[in-house]
C-alpha cells in the first residue's frame, strides 16, 4: 500500500528515528490538551477523539519506551489514565503505565506522580494491593518532596482505598479525611468529588450512614455544578445504596433511574 511504501522509503532516507520522535511529541501533547476535558460535559467527544487515535497513541508510547524517553512515556500514559478507565480498559492501560514508570530518566515530578496514581488505581481495583501501596507510598513521598498537595491528596486516597478493601476501617477514614483537607487547599473539584464518595464509602461501612449521605450529597453537588457525568453518576449510585439499605425502594429506583 501507499502507507507501507511511505514507511519503508522513510526507514531508507535515515530519517525513520526523528520521524517518530516528532510523532510521539505530537501525540503527547494531544492527549495532554484533551485530558482535563475527559472529566466534563464534553467526555463523549473527547473520548471518540482518543479511540480514534488508538493506534497512534499505542505507536507513540512503544517507541518512547523503546528510546528510553522517560518523560515522553510519563507524559502519554500519565494523560491517557482516564481515557482507560471510562473505557474501562484498565488492564491495556496498567500495563503502559507499568512500563512507562520503568523507563529510567528523569521526568518532571508531577509528570511521574499522575502515572503513580494512575497505575496504582488500577492495581487496587484488579486486587493487586501490595503494588497499589507501593505506587502509593512512592507518590505520596515524592508529592511531598516536591510540595504537592493535590498529588499527596490523591496518593493518601489510594492509600486509604487499600485500607479499606482489606477491612482496616479506621485507618482508612482517617487517610480520607486527611486526603479532603489537602486537596480542599488545593482547590481541585474533581478530585474532591472523588475523595468525597471515597469518605463516604468508608463511613457506611462503619455504620456512620448520615456522614455518609453528607458526603455523597456534597460530591454530588459539586459534580452538577461541573458537569461531570460520572461523577454525578458514581454519586448517584452511592445514594441509590443508601436509600435501599433503609427500605426506601421508590427513592432508590429514582436514584438508579437516573
Amino acid at each position: 500500500t501507499v502507507r507501507e511504501f511511505g514507511l519503508d522509503r522513510l526507514e531508507v532516507s535515515g530519517e525513520d528515528g526523528p520521524m517518530r520522535s516528532r510523532h510521539a511529541a505530537y501525540f503527547a501533547g494531544l492527549a495532554e490538551s484533551l485530558q482535563p476535558g475527559i472529566d466534563g460535559p464534553d467526555q463523549v467527544r473527547i473520548a471518540a477523539q482518543l479511540g480514534a487515535e488508538q493506534d497512534n497513541l499505542r505507536a507513540a508510547m512503544t517507541w518512547a519506551i523503546e528510546q528510553a524517553d522517560a518523560e515522553t512515556a510519563l507524559r502519554l500514559t500519565g494523560s491517557l489514565w482516564k481515557f482507560w478507565l471510562v473505557r474501562s480498559r484498565q488492564t491495556e492501560g496498567r500495563d503502559w503505565l507499568e512500563r512507562s514508570l520503568a523507563v529510567p530518566g528523569d521526568a518532571p515530578p508531577n509528570t511521574r506522580l499522575e502515572a503513580l496514581f494512575a497505575a496504582g488505581m488500577f492495581a487496587r481495583q484488579q486486587g493487586d494491593y501490595g503494588r497499589a501501596v507501593l505506587h502509593g507510598e512512592e507518590g505520596l513521598a515524592l508529592a511531598r518532596a516536591s510540595d504537592h498537595s493535590f498529588h499527596a491528596a490523591r496518593s493518601l486516597s489510594l492509600l486509604g482505598l487499600v485500607a479499606h478493601s482489606q477491612g482496616a476501617l479506621v485507618r482508612a477514614r482517617s487517610l480520607f479525611e486527611e486526603a479532603l483537607g489537602l486537596v480542599r487547599e488545593a482547590l481541585d473539584a474533581r478530585t474532591e468529588t472523588m475523595i468525597l464518595n471515597n469518605l463516604g464509602d468508608a463511613m457506611v461501612a462503619e455504620g456512620d450512614i448520615s456522614g455518609a449521605r453528607a458526603c455523597y450529597e456534597e460530591g454530588l453537588a459539586i459534580s452538577r455544578q461541573r458537569g461531570d457525568k460520572w461523577g454525578i453518576g458514581i454519586a448517584l449510585l452511592n445514594l441509590g445504596h443508601l436509600a435501599l439499605r433503609s427500605a426506601d425502594v421508590q427513592r432508590a429506583g429514582e436514584l438508579y433511574g437516573e
